[in-house]
């Protein structure tokens, strides 16, 4: 089993990170060769003279997807835990209107919200694309934290309650340490969202809000595979960073309270 996993792995995810790096410096690659015929430093050549605009774009996709990242967690949060610890009439009918953006295509969500926004000024503005972005991925967050408070049993929120503890405290205390597994897991694929999304980021950012996606794109269109491969590496670059940095915060988090991450995991997966 392992080696099927391994196997499975490489073909999925190594294969196609190999094949982007030859691309990026091939040159002329005719079928059915299995190796170019010539290679080119165009590619670097290209990013070192437009490192400028690369990393301006580069930055405002990452700083509106993070941005999306808290106000998906500000709306949801409330939502999560009232849905994972209370039972009502229309609780199933609430969470299917809750999940509406995922059961309706994002143009036409984006399309519907369009005009609101620009009556509120907000379209052809950071603000808005973080906004649309963060509503559109919004259900993500939504079941990640539903998840996470279900498997908080009530006798610890009852306890800290008995011994004083209210409102922030018992969010930093009780909930946060149990709960970062989920929350993160659902920040991390609001986050891929948002970072590759290109049609609402253009729709609602008018073209006036740079992005990693709208400057990748043309360039994918007009078939440059060396430039294209070479901008597409730099893309997966900022999601593993986030990971490996979100990686090691966690695991100091929890050394510092006392507590394994490997436990910490362990118990959400038993609940």
């Amino acid at each position: 089993m392992k080696h099927i996993s391994r196997v499975l792995f490489i073909a999925f995810f190594l294969f196609p990170l190999l094949y982007l790096g030859i691309r990026m410096f091939a040159g002329i690659w005719s079928y059915p060769a299995l190796l170019p015929e010539s290679w080119t430093g165009r590619a670097l050549a290209y990013i070192l003279a437009n490192r400028g605009p690369i990393l301006r774009s580069l930055g405002s996709s990452t700083a509106y997807s993070l941005t999306a990242v808290l106000i998906s967690l500000f709306f949801s949060y409330a939502p999560a835990r009232v849905l994972a610890r209370r039972n009502f009439a229309g609780k199933s009918l609430v969470q299917t209107l809750l999940l509406a953006p995922l059961l309706v295509p994002a143009v036409v969500y984006a399309l519907g919200l369009f005009p609101l926004m620009l009556r509120l000024g907000i379209s052809d503005r950071f603000g808005g694309v973080a906004l649309i972005l963060a509503l559109s991925a919004f259900p993500y967050m939504l079941r990640a934290l539903q998840t996470g408070f279900a498997s908080i049993p009530r006798e610890y929120e009852i306890s800290a309650y008995m011994l004083g503890a209210r409102g922030i405290r018992i969010f930093s205390s009780v909930y946060l340490p149990q709960m970062l597994p989920a929350l993160l897991s659902g920040a991390t694929v609001v986050f891929l969202a948002a970072f590759s999304e290109y049609f609402l980021v253009f729709l609602i950012g008018g073209g006036l809000v740079s992005s990693y996606s709208g400057y990748l794109v043309p360039l994918i269109r007009a078939s440059d595979w060396s430039i294209s491969s070479a901008l597409i590496l730099i893309f997966l670059l900022v999601p593993l960073m986030l990971y490996a940095l979100m990686e090691r915060l966690l695991s100091r988090y929890y050394r510092r309270r006392g507590m394994g991450m490997g436990e910490q995991l362990g118990g959400q997966v038993r609940s």
